[in-house]
């Protein structure tokens, strides 16, 4: 179990002149500054959430149409997932029940069916 001096730094730089991806990171660091996990990645800007903040539901999409939604993540901030989803239609967008989280902030990561993951924010009141 983490304690309450863990903390979650998330970032992303859109890098549009060079070639319209965006860069982002996830970290998870310990009161120490030690780092207990760290995820880097560069992708397409591939996932919007909305509304912001969320209140009861949450609409999650994937830009591209053509892909399909497969695995949705929910970690809180110590990086403790809270709820996991494994979707077996076929659709680019999503709309899930969040009225049963306390406030706060997560990080959302959605797989689509070729396993390529999405991470954004989601900030809940």
């Amino acid at each position: 179990m983490l304690d309450t001096c863990h903390v979650v730094v998330t970032g992303s730089v859109y890098d549009y002149y060079q070639n319209g991806n965006l860069q982002g990171f996830y970290a998870l660091i310990d009161c120490n500054g030690k780092t207990l996990n760290f995820e880097y990645s560069t992708n397409e800007i591939g996932i919007r959430i909305y509304p912001t903040p969320i209140h009861y539901e949450v609409n999650l999409e994937l830009l591209n149409r053509d892909k399909n939604i497969r695995d949705i993540t929910i970690m809180d901030i110590q990086g403790k997932v809270i709820r996991h989803e494994t979707k077996q239609e076929q659709t680019y967008k999503y709309k899930m029940d969040v009225s049963d989280l306390s406030a706060g902030l997560f990080l959302v990561k959605v797989k689509d069916q070729h396993g390529k993951t999405y991470s954004e924010r989601m900030v809940k009141y």
